[in-house]
């Protein structure tokens, strides 16, 4: 009976992991949870599903590695790779691989995530999302031995699947997040045909912080993060920790405690406007489980247009590199086309005066004629008098007429001055479009791009305290707000404004958007 009891796997299993828990029993064990505190950007859909709306910056491929008390030369603890689409502006879907050693098991699968955001008014809006992992589960090591002289069983290796869900919530009110995430509400173990974990080995996550925008010198879109969160460990103390994460579109760097790991110290770059690449260590302190350092590294890249993001300003603008020559002769063509506007309304003005002469010449002739000939018969007079009537309204006509020409030659030409097309200059950041609704057609000097409302609502206030009032406009193509500083009826005005920083009120880069027709 002892030996079937033994021969139970399941049973097995539990007296096996029994036995090797006792035998490190003099050591805390290593919390099982996937230790994804220091995720605050890319990836951050780890922590929370429903921040793959935002703060995962789809579309885009992204990295995550821990080596949990160990050097880097080492195979990670964790690791994480990640892709994540925007579907439209309200919802996101992602797919990854992951590899996760939580001490006891090594878990290898994948993960699905989907978020959708819901906007209650333009200050409030509520995310919800999911992650859906499915992984096989074995033992992490083979420490432990069985002892030859006791007659028990060898436990054979095990390969449990399991699925897991964890699901999200977030809620922005202006620039203030609050999130609850659990990282194992719900999993079943198929190979066992139960639950994975019990009701109480649940574990839950919360986070609360605040932007705040800053101003960087030359630094684009710069926000402050401070955060705070409290984790639920099953069999351990909860976690509390806080960071604080400054942002830029160029850099970023995030500062940090977590009272059983320690204090975080991180910082990365982002080149080309698309590959950020960072790197993290943990430092362990008395209250930690060791002392011994943790690191991260993480690695990430914008697959989509860097316009497109939802943190956006104007690309790289070469404002050195005006060529005089193209400027001369955009001036040139500039004043052909003001001059033969006016030369054509001069001809205009000159033909209907002398058509004015020429009825005038007409009338007296015609006045000279009547008292030389003294025509007795009325009925010849008035046969004259109809025939020069005619005469002086066919010239009065053919006058108008002319004239009307002449008018709609001339907007005929301003018309194509207007529509005709623009050579960008050299690394100019250009952008045109035949229409647009809502924009009369003209030079527009874009200062910024959001498809975020509370970075949008926070650039317009920066504005605002510099003195500047700016306009914006809700672009149809892709839902996101430009924000313009002013619209301008020629290319050279509106280069004139970029060049010199909107006449030194506005030290960011700008770009130009022009509407081309009603």
């Amino acid at each position: 009976m002892f030996f079937c009891i033994l021969m139970n796997r399941p049973i097995l299993t539990l007296l096996v992991v029994l036995l090797f828990t006792t035998i490190y029993g003099q050591q805390e064990r290593l919390p099982a949870d996937l230790r994804q505190h220091n995720l605050t950007t890319y990836n951050a859909s780890l922590f929370n599903p429903a921040f793959s709306v935002g703060r995962n910056n789809p579309e885009s491929v992204a990295f995550w590695s821990r080596w949990q008390w160990q050097g880097i030369d080492a195979d990670p603890s964790t690791l994480f790779l990640n892709y994540t689409r925007s579907l439209n502006h309200r919802s996101a879907a992602g797919a990854g691989f992951f590899q996760h050693n939580t001490g006891i098991f090594f878990n290898t699968g994948a993960a699905l995530n989907y978020a959708y955001t819901f906007e209650l008014n333009s200050r409030v809006k509520l995310s919800v999302g999911a992650n859906l992992f499915g992984f096989v589960q074995k033992l992490a090591d083979d420490r432990f031995q069985v002892d030859p002289n006791l007659p028990l069983p060898l436990a054979p290796e095990t390969n449990d699947f399991i699925l897991q869900m964890a699901p999200g919530v977030s809620l922005e009110v202006e620039r203030l997040t609050l999130s609850l995430a659990s990282e194992n509400l719900l999993d079943y173990n198929f190979t066992a045909k139960e639950g994975n974990t019990p009701k109480s080995d649940k574990i839950f996550m919360s986070l609360v912080s605040y932007d705040f925008p800053v101003s960087l010198g030359a630094a684009t879109n710069a926000f402050l993060r401070p955060s705070m969160y409290l984790r639920t460990i099953p069999g351990q103390s909860n976690q509390v920790g806080f960071y604080t994460l400054l942002n830029t579109d160029e850099y970023y760097g995030q500062v940090g405690y977590n009272n059983f790991y320690g204090y975080t110290l991180g910082g990365g770059y982002t080149f080309f406007k698309r590959m950020t690449v960072g790197a993290l260590m943990e430092i362990g302190t008395g209250a930690s489980l060791q002392k011994e350092t943790s690191f991260e590294l993480m690695a990430s890249y914008f697959l989509g247009s860097p316009d497109e993001r939802h943190k956006m300003v104007g690309d790289d603008i070469d404002e050195d590199g005006k060529n005089p020559l193209e400027e001369i002769e955009e001036k040139q063509k500039e004043e052909k086309a003001g001059k033969d506007i006016t030369d054509e309304a001069v001809i205009a003005d000159e033909q209907l005066e002398q058509e004015k002469k020429e009825a005038e010449q007409a009338r007296a002739e015609a006045e000279k004629m009547e008292q030389a000939h003294k025509m007795d018969s009325f009925k010849i007079k008035q046969a004259e008098a109809a025939a020069l009537q005619k005469e002086q309204q066919r010239k009065i006509d053919s006058l108008a007429q002319t004239r009307a020409a002449a008018i709609e030659a001339a907007k005929k030409a301003e018309i194509a001055e207007r529509e005709s097309a623009i050579e960008p200059e050299a690394g100019e950041k250009y952008e045109e479009v035949h229409t647009e609704d809502g924009l009369e057609p003209g030079f527009y000097l874009i200062a910024n791009v959001f498809g975020t409302q509370k970075y949008f609502d926070a650039f317009l206030v920066d504005l605002k305290r510099k003195g500047i009032q700016p306009k914006f406009f809700l672009r149809s193509k892709n839902g996101y707000q430009y924000v313009y500083l002013q619209r301008y009826d020629t290319i050279q005005e509106a280069r004139k404004a970029r060049d010199t920083g909107f006449g030194g009120k506005y030290t960011g880069k700008t770009w130009i958007f022009r509407v081309v027709s009603e």
